[in-house]
C-alpha cells in the first residue's frame, strides 16, 4: 500500500468531518418521524465506519471493530440485567440466529426479530459508507450523494411535519466546501502532482471564506411569501392523502373511521404472572357513526380498593399484577382492570367507578405511579358455556335489554349477513365464535394506513363490512358487536390496551414484564352468555383474546404441550413474544413511506420523466460523459481498444453504423471522409495492430487520446 502523508491523512479526515455532518441531516428526520431511539448510538457508528476509513485499516481488522460495536448495540438495547460474558448472553444471541434463521427460511419475513432488523440497518449504513468511501479514492467526487442529500431534506421539508429550513442551510454549505476540497484534489490527480498543503490552502481559503459568508448573509435577507398558492395541500386533497391521526387512547368515540400513525408513547409498564389484556371501560350506545356514554351515569366508591364489575365476582383472588404509570399512563387518568379484578390496592387514591361505563378513576386525587391489582383469571367450563341457547335469556335482565339496542338506520343487508352466519348454530357461544370467525375468512385486511372514513348518511359497520373490508380493532370490534346484536345476542364495546411488548422475567418478582405503549391501544368485544356473564371476543386479525375457557378434556394440541419440556416451552413462548414486539425501525420506515407515499409517486413520475429523457439524449450527454471517465484513465493498450470501441458504438448512435462485412479500414474512411479529418484512421491502425499483433506497443498515447476526443465529441451534434 502507498504510504500516505500526513497532509492526505488531514485531508480525508476533513472531508469525513464534512461527510458525517451531512449524514447526520439525514438520521435527524428520520428519528423524528419514526419516533426511534438511540438515534446518538446510531450516529455514533457512522463517526466509527468513517473513522475507521482514514487511516486505511485492514479489511479484516475493520469488520471486527464494527462487528464488535453491532454486537455491544444489540446486546444492551435488547437485553436487560444479563452480562455481557455469561451464559444468559451467548443463549440469547444463538436464540436470535435460531427464530431468524427459520423466518427467513420460510419466507415469514414478518417474524423477523427486532435485534435481526437492526443488524439490518446497521449493515446497511455499512454499507452506504463503503460507497461514499469508494466514490472519494477512485473518482474524488461525491456530487451525487450531494444532490440526493439536498432533494431527501427538500421533499421531508415539502410533505411532511418535518422543518429542513435550516438543514438545507446546513447541508448547502457543507456540500458545496466538500466539492470545493475535492476539486483541488481531482487537480492534482489530473496534472499527476502532489499538491502541497500550502498550495491547497492558497486554493480552498477564499473558496471557504466565500461560502460561508454568503451562507450567513443568505440567513439574514428576508422571506417572502410566495405569490403561488401552496400546490402541496392541493395535491394530497386531489389524491385522498390527508394527514393521520395518532393511535391511543381517547375520550371521544363518537366519530370513528379514518388512517392512524403509530405512536411509541410509552403509557404504563405491567409486572403479571402471564399475558393479559387491561381494561379501561365500556360503552355501549351504538350511533351508526361509533360510541357515546350512558347519559345515565352514577358512581360507586371502591371501599378498600374492592371492584365492583358485571364480570364474575372473585372471591379469593389468586393472581397480583403491578402498574408502574408513565407521564402519560397518570395523564389518562384510568385505573387498568385484567380479568377479573377483584381489588385495586392504591396508596392514596380514592377511587371510583362508573357504574355504566365501569370506568375506574380517582376524580379527587392525582393518579397513581405505582399500583398494584389483585385478580383471579376466568376459566369457564365450555361445555356449560356451550349448553345456553337464547331461550335461555331473561328478558328483564338489564345487561340484555340495554346491550341489544341498535339504531334503526342499520342498513338491512348488515342483519341478513349476521343472520346467514349464525342460522346452523345453536347456542349463543357458538353464534358469537362464528362471527368472530368470519373476519378471519380472507375477505378482511388489517390496516391502519388506508381506512376509510363514512359519509354522513353512511353507517360506520356498513361500510367496513361490505366496501372498504379494511381497517383495525375499532372496526373489526363494532361490526362483530352489531351483527351480534342484530341476531338478538347482547354484547358490548370496551376499550383498554392489548398486552403490549414483551420484555423481561423480572428477577425479584419473577412476574413478566410488559410495556404498553399508545400503540397497544386496542378495542374488543364482551358478550352477555346466559348463566355465565360477560365474556371476551377478540374478532381483530392479528390479535388473541385470553384463554376464558376451561376444556373438561384436554385437546390433542394443549396435551403435546404438557408433555413438552419446560425448556422448550419456554423458548417457545420467548419467540411468540418476540414477533409480536411492538413495531420496530424498519416497519415505522415502512409506515412512514406509506404516509407520505405521494412522495413516493411524485419521485417515482420524476425518474421516469429523468429516465426517458435520458435514454432519448444520450447521444448528446454521453460525449461529455466518455471524455471525463477516459481522462482518469491510465494509458494502457486494453484503456485504449476500450476507448476505441465506445467511440464506434458513439458513432453508430449518430449514424456511422459499421456496416456488415465492412473492413475496419473502410469503416474508417468512410468517417473521416464525413468529419473531413484522417483521425479515424490513425485510430483504427493501431487498434488493429492491438487486436492481431498483440505485442505492438502504444508510443503516441497522449496524441491518439487527442484524436480520440476531437472525434467523440464532433457526435454532439
Amino acid at each position: 500500500m502507498m504510504k500516505r502523508s500526513t497532509s492526505d491523512i488531514l485531508e480525508l479526515f476533513i472531508v469525513y468531518i464534512i461527510i458525517f455532518l451531512m449524514l447526520k441531516e439525514w438520521l435527524v428526520p428520520i428519528t423524528q418521524l419514526t419516533g426511534t431511539g438511540y438515534g446518538e448510538y446510531i450516529l455514533l457508528f457512522v463517526g466509527l465506519a468513517l473513522l475507521v476509513n482514514v487511516f486505511y485499516l485492514p479489511f479484516w481488522l475493520v469488520s471486527i471493530i464494527k462487528l464488535l460495536y453491532i454486537s455491544l448495540f444489540i446486546f444492551y438495547t435488547y437485553t436487560e440485567k444479563v452480562a455481557l460474558l455469561s451464559a444468559d448472553s451467548f443463549h440469547f444471541f444463538m436464540e436470535q440466529i435460531q427464530v431468524n434463521a427459520i423466518a427467513l427460511a420460510t419466507l415469514q419475513l414478518s417474524d423477523v426479530t427486532n435485534p435481526f432488523r437492526t443488524l439490518l440497518l446497521f449493515i446497511l449504513i455499512w454499507m452506504l459508507i463503503y460507497l461514499i468511501h469508494q466514490y472519494l479514492v477512485t473518482e474524488a467526487n461525491v456530487f451525487y450523494f450531494f444532490m440526493i442529500t439536498v432533494f431527501f431534506l427538500a421533499t421531508l421539508d415539502t410533505f411532511s411535519e418535518y422543518d429542513g429550513g435550516k438543514a438545507m442551510v446546513r447541508v448547502i454549505i457543507l456540500g458545496l466546501i466538500l466539492m470545493g476540497i475535492l476539486y483541488v484534489k481531482r487537480l492534482g490527480l489530473l496534472t499527476g502532482e502532489r499538491l502541497k498543503l500550502t498550495t491547497k490552502l492558497m486554493l480552498l481559503t477564499p473558496f471557504i471564506i466565500f461560502v460561508i459568508v454568503w451562507g450567513y448573509f443568505a440567513t439574514l435577507l428576508p422571506s417572502y411569501d410566495s405569490v403561488w398558492a401552496d400546490p402541496v395541500a392541493f395535491v394530497k386533497e386531489t389524491l385522498g392523502d390527508e394527514d393521520n391521526k395518532k393511535v391511543g387512547y381517547g375520550n371521544n368515540d363518537e366519530a370513528l373511521g379514518g388512517s392512524v400513525a403509530d405512536d411509541d408513547t410509552k403509557v404504563f409498564k405491567a409486572l403479571v404472572p402471564e399475558r393479559q389484556y387491561w381494561r379501561m371501560e365500556t360503552k355501549n350506545i351504538y350511533t351508526s357513526k361509533g360510541w357515546k356514554d350512558n347519559p345515565d351515569q352514577s358512581f360507586s366508591t371502591l371501599s378498600g380498593g374492592v371492584v365492583n364489575t358485571s364480570l364474575n365476582q372473585v372471591m379469593q383472588p389468586t393472581q397480583q399484577a403491578v402498574i408502574k404509570n408513565y407521564e402519560a399512563g397518570k395523564a389518562l387518568g384510568i385505573y387498568a382492570q385484567a380479568y377479573v379484578p377483584a381489588t385495586i390496592l392504591a396508596n392514596n387514591a380514592n377511587l371510583q367507578m362508573t357504574n355504566t361505563s365501569e370506568k375506574i378513576t380517582a376524580p379527587q386525587t392525582p393518579m397513581e405511579e405505582e399500583y398494584q391489582i389483585l385478580y383471579e383469571p376466568i376459566k369457564n367450563p365450555i361445555d356449560s358455556v356451550r349448553a345456553s341457547t337464547m331461550a335461555d335469556y331473561q328478558r328483564n335482565d338489564a345487561a340484555v335489554i340495554e346491550n341489544r339496542t341498535l339504531p334503526t338506520t342499520v342498513p338491512q343487508r348488515v342483519r341478513d349477513l349476521a343472520q346467514e352466519i349464525t342460522k346452523d348454530k345453536d347456542s349463543v357461544y357458538d353464534k358469537a365464535k362464528a362471527i368472530e370467525l368470519y373476519f378471519k375468512n380472507g375477505e378482511y385486511t388489517y390496516d391502519k394506513l388506508n381506512v376509510g372514513t363514512p359519509a354522513e348518511d353512511q353507517d360506520y359497520v356498513d361500510q367496513f363490512l361490505f366496501e372498504t373490508k379494511r381497517g383495525y380493532c375499532d372496526n373489526f370490534s363494532t361490526a362483530m358487536i352489531v351483527m351480534l346484536r342484530s341476531v338478538d345476542i347482547p354484547a358490548r364495546w370496551v376499550k383498554g390496551f392489548a398486552p403490549g411488548t414483551y420484555q423481561q422475567k423480572d428477577p425479584e418478582t419473577g412476574l413478566e414484564e410488559y410495556l404498553v405503549t399508545n400503540n397497544e391501544a386496542h378495542s374488543w368485544v364482551e358478550v352477555y352468555l346466559p348463566q355465565v356473564g360477560w365474556v371476551q371476543f377478540e374478532p381483530t386479525i392479528g390479535f388473541t383474546s385470553l384463554d376464558m375457557f376451561a376444556e373438561d378434556q384436554p385437546t390433542e394440541q394443549e396435551q403435546q404441550l404438557e408433555d413438552k419440556p419446560e425448556e422448550e416451552q419456554t423458548l417457545e413462548e420467548e419467540q411468540q413474544e418476540q414477533t409480536t414486539a411492538a413495531p420496530s425501525f424498519f416497519k415505522k420506515m415502512s409506515d412512514l413511506m406509506y404516509d407520505y407515499r405521494l412522495v413516493g409517486y411524485i419521485l417515482l413520475l420524476m425518474a421516469m420523466i429523468v429516465a426517458i429523457a435520458a435514454l432519448f439524449t444520450r447521444k448528446l450527454w454521453l460525449p461529455g460523459y466518455y471524455t471525463r471517465k477516459f481522462k482518469r484513465k491510465a494509458e494502457t493498450d486494453d484503456n485504449f481498444m476500450t476507448m476505441y470501441e465506445v467511440l464506434t458504438q458513439q458513432l453508430a448512435r449518430y449514424g456511422y453504423r459499421r456496416a456488415q462485412g465492412e473492413t475496419l479500414h473502410n469503416f474508417a474512411q468512410r468517417v473521416d471522409q464525413a468529419y473531413d479529418t484522417t483521425a479515424m484512421r490513425e485510430l483504427t491502425s493501431v487498434y488493429e495492430q492491438l487486436l492481431y499483433r498483440k505485442t505492438h506497443e502504444i508510443t503516441n498515447f497522449a496524441q491518439l487520446k487527442e484524436s480520440w476526443e476531437y472525434l467523440i465529441n464532433l457526435t454532439t451534434g
